[in-house]
């Protein structure tokens, strides 16, 4: 789940894009507001999740990925909390 710095949750509906500005994803509603669906390439980057034009409606955060045992091919869901900084 993917909070704001003043503790609420990112809107639903918010674009998630990555360092490059790809648009990779958007935010759900299952089970809890603030969940990130996102199809990451890179083992590590920064996301920008946006919900609107203004300066304060986008926040960022960073992202590592846990290790793949060596050789998988495997693709997993991956689920962690994070706080979006807003700046």
């Amino acid at each position: 789940m993917a909070q704001r710095a003043n503790g609420e949750a990112v809107p639903f509906g918010a674009e998630v894009f990555d360092s490059l500005k790809n648009n990779i994803g958007s935010v759900g509603q299952m089970g809890q507001m603030g969940q990130i669906y996102a199809r990451v390439e890179r083992e590590r980057d920064q996301l920008t999740i946006k919900w609107g034009n203004q300066q304060d409606q986008y926040c960022r955060l960073n992202y590592i990925l846990p290790p793949k045992p060596k050789g998988s091919t495997i693709k997993n869901i991956i689920r962690f909390d994070s706080i979006c900084r807003e700046e």
